[in-house]
């Protein structure tokens, strides 16, 4: 899973994905793909917007469903 950094201006990589190849933060094969999660079972996405709460909204076109994504602590 992604993370926000700490001033949620970006993404936090853990060191897996430092390995894949997203330190230049350009997903540029599926092996980078499969390396940043957001979220599993949103469906098809339409739009993604970052709420001025700093919260990451998530359209669904599936079934309209609004997600909204919030920091969880980091893994230790």
């Amino acid at each position: 899973m992604c993370f926000f950094n700490v001033d949620r201006t970006g993404i936090q990589l853990d060191d897996s994905q430092q390995a894949a190849g997203l330190s230049d933060l350009v997903v540029d094969n599926k092996n980078e793909l499969n390396a940043v999660k957001f979220g599993t079972g949103l469906g098809g996405i339409t739009d993604i917007k970052t709420g001025s709460d700093g919260y990451l909204y998530v359209l669904s076109i599936v079934d309209g469903t609004l997600y909204r994504i919030g920091p969880v602590s980091a893994p230790h």
